[in-house]
């Protein structure tokens, strides 16, 4: 089967914070507190996007919530290509050895809950900011995760 995810081999996976908690996500890359910035809309896991200007985004939200700068983390993730994820945006199961399209009627929160602890990850559009997707990645899939980079943002972009 041919994938089609957009992401299915591994490329740049960016994760927005804000100073303040780089120190920590060196030592360990855990689940992260988003909750309490009223997002966390997959569950509990660790949040990505591929979208560089969401990142930044969520940077400038985390820093304005808590003290620090605001911070963009480039994520290396090992075998990706290997992993398997659930795909919100079109209701597919992503795994090594293809697609498997997965039944829409069944309520997504249910869906989500069920899953999450199948998978390494899922990729969804982040809610009330559709033009973005997020890739979360469930803590079985913390240990392929590796902070390569950190870059500090301008204050205006």
């Amino acid at each position: 089967m041919k994938k089609i995810l957009a992401i299915s081999e591994p490329k740049t996976f960016y994760h927005g914070t804000a100073s303040v908690f780089i120190e920590a996500l060196l030592q360990e890359i855990k689940i992260t507190g988003v909750q309490n910035l009223g997002f966390r809309s997959q569950g509990p896991g660790f949040y990505t996007t591929v979208q560089l200007k969401a990142a930044e985004h969520f940077a400038f939200v985390t820093a304005e919530n808590h003290s620090g700068k605001p911070v963009y983390c480039i994520v290396e993730v090992q075998n990706f290509a290997q992993m398997t994820g659930y795909n919100r945006i079109d209701h597919t199961l992503v795994t090594p050895e293809g697609i498997i399209k997965c039944s829409s009627s069944v309520k997504p929160s249910i869906y989500v809950k069920k899953v999450a602890k199948e998978v390494d990850y899922i990729r969804a559009k982040i809610p009330g900011l559709e033009k973005w997707e997020e890739v979360v990645f469930m803590e079985r899939a913390l240990k392929n995760l590796k902070i390569t980079k950190i870059v500090d943002i301008p204050d205006k972009l």
